[in-house]
């Protein structure tokens, strides 16, 4: 288990390290390469859905977000308090507002994630 988070950060980071080179077709090309079950570790999902879903690939984003090892848990509001669910969760939201119109369904995800986090910063 460690051997794979290991990974999974090691994988996150190149991922975050291409972006900010503006290196989009190789972070594209290093996704695409990524082991499926190293792709469905949060700390990989939320980077990778989010540069599809920033560069207007909504569809790959949302196949990385449904073989996430924690898309059970995205619409479990108790679930937000776990940072990796809240964000991947919020890339989901965003996704499912361009690619089904879900804006209410978004609206309700944030807002929960706020109040989440509002409560536990102000105690």
């Amino acid at each position: 288990m460690a051997g794979s988070q290991e990974h999974a950060k090691d994988a996150a980071r190149k991922i975050r390290d291409l972006q900010h080179q503006g290196r989009i077709i190789e972070v594209h090309e290093y996704i695409s390469k990524l082991p499926a079950a190293l792709k469905a570790e949060p700390a990989v999902a939320i980077p990778a859905a989010s540069q599809y879903a920033t560069s207007g690939y909504f569809d790959r984003a949302s196949a990385i977000i449904d073989g996430s090892n924690c898309k059970a848990l995205l619409n479990n509001r108790d679930a937000f308090v776990w940072e990796d669910i809240a964000c991947l969760a919020l890339v989901a939201a965003r996704v499912k507002m361009y690619t089904e119109c879900e804006w209410e369904s978004a609206l309700t995800t944030v807002n929960g994630i706020e109040d989440i986090y509002v409560n536990l910063n102000s105690t």
